[in-house]
């Protein structure tokens, strides 16, 4: 087995290797978002009271969509208000109110004003308090002694945006996996698509040039500089996915940089 033959497959081992993590990455990355993901193409769920309570029970709760309309008691004014910058630019205004069900109170999250709409629709998805609604609740006896569930109710569109974005992800990891599976099979199936003979090519008779520089290395006519085999006739760059190779047009002995070939 030549010089030229190891190098490819070689490469198609490199190769191989970036196609399975390319392959955990999107498992691991779908696993992970997969309740945003799949929220794209799904729509609220109506759970009654007891049902927020067995979420609340199993942890099983964030990025759930659900629709709390007929569970609701009642619901507050805006008791606190949050401002989201970027760049010291107002983006977005949210508004957080709470709801009363089955006895308890959790917080839910509007877009500015909508609270005081009548047609606010208490359906999004459920994600988790931060520490001014903890403190809130501790520091409103009224409030606070009476049990409250520990998540948010989304009311707003940031969950579909961001279950969007989380998709889009998803699909371009998806192809790129497709395209370096393509590229290894194809090469594996046929040499000739291989990116070494490709460059091969580009120089004249790829086989040709393949038993010039062998029988040049066969030979012991060949300098290592670095990660370059230098030869009477190529000068070959070793890459971790492929091989450079260009013809050697100096003179011997004159001086010249490797970097500058390529």
């Amino acid at each position: 087995m030549g010089f030229i033959e190891r190098a490819m497959k070689r490469t198609n081992r490199n190769l191989f290797v970036v196609v399975i993590l390319i392959f955990l990455l999107v498992v691991g990355f779908s696993l992970h978002n997969r309740r945003m993901i799949a929220g794209v193409f799904q729509k609220p769920v109506a759970v009654s009271a007891e049902e927020l309570r067995d979420f609340q029970t199993n942890g099983d709760w964030s990025n759930r969509l659900v629709d709390l309309s007929e569970a609701i008691d009642g619901y507050s004014e805006p008791v606190m208000v949050d401002e989201y910058r970027f760049h010291g630019i107002r983006k977005a205004m949210y508004e957080y109110g709470l709801v009363k069900i089955d006895g308890s109170y959790m917080f839910f999250k509007a877009d500015s004003g909508a609270i005081r709409k009548d047609e606010l629709r208490f359906r999004g998805n459920l994600t988790g308090m931060d520490a001014m609604m903890e403190a809130y609740f501790k520091e409103s006896p009224d409030i606070g002694n009476n049990p409250n569930y520990p998540f948010v109710l989304d009311t707003t569109r940031d969950f579909y945006i961001g279950a969007s974005m989380m998709l889009l992800i998803f699909v371009l990891l998806v192809a790129w996996f497709l395209v370096v599976a393509y590229r290894l099979v194809s090469r594996v199936l046929n040499p000739k698509k291989h990116i070494i003979y490709k460059r091969l090519a580009r120089q004249g008779d790829p086989e040709e040039i393949i038993r010039q520089f062998e029988d040049e290395l066969d030979r012991g006519e060949y300098e290592v500089i670095r990660n370059y085999i230098v030869t009477g006739h190529w000068i070959v760059k070793c890459e971790r996915f492929s091989l450079k190779i260009a013809k050697n047009y100096f003179e011997p002995g004159s001086s010249y940089y490797l970097d500058n070939v390529f």
